[in-house]
């Protein structure tokens, strides 16, 4: 279990767009749940080589003078189909919801 966790971890690409770079300043630092999406996707015994790409970005709520993390967003690319699942943490790492999007489907996961 330990080595197919170490190897969904290194399959994991963090990236952040959040448009123009004085928005970037204003997000807070948040988790990438990276050890939370390796267990779900291991729970659903996803296979790491259909694991095309992850994409991992903050949900934010935008104040006049603050902005909020309120959750993590997690798209996981397929490489079997045309879609992704979609994981939805809390800023704890707590899983929200998982459902996949497109022709994608994973076995235990419902789709939209």
């Amino acid at each position: 279990m330990t080595a197919r966790l170490l190897c969904l971890g290194g399959a994991l690409i963090a990236s952040l767009l959040l448009g123009p770079s004085d928005a970037r300043a204003q997000v807070p630092d948040y988790d990438t749940c990276d050890a939370e999406v390796a267990e779900v996707l291991w729970d659903a015994k996803l296979d790491t080589a259909r694991v095309r790409s992850t994409y991992i970005s903050p949900r934010l709520d935008i104040g006049r003078s603050k902005t909020f993390v309120v959750g993590i967003q997690v798209w996981v690319r397929l490489a079997d189909c045309k879609g992704a699942m979609v994981l939805d943490f809390t800023p704890a790492c707590r899983l929200e919801q998982a459902y996949t999007r497109g022709d994608c489907e994973v076995e235990g996961v419902k789709k939209f």
